[in-house]
């Protein structure tokens, strides 16, 4: 994105990059560092679900800050 907001190809933009659940030893669970590895609920599974999550949960909470 930033190379092509540099060269003109594309209109300076925000990205939003929303990390799914992590259970790796580097986010330790009872930190409260990782999430249960949930990746296939959120991005594999064919509903209408994460696009409102997107719409409804987190971009309003981007567009508060």
């Amino acid at each position: 994105m930033k190379n092509l907001i540099h060269e003109g190809a594309m209109p300076p933009t925000i990205g939003i990059f929303i990390t799914p659940g992590d259970t790796r030893a580097e986010f330790p669970q009872d930190l409260g560092w990782g999430n249960p590895n949930h990746r296939w609920q959120e991005y594999d599974v064919l509903t209408t679900d994460y696009a409102e999550f997107l719409m409804e949960e987190m971009l309003p909470l981007v567009g508060a800050s």
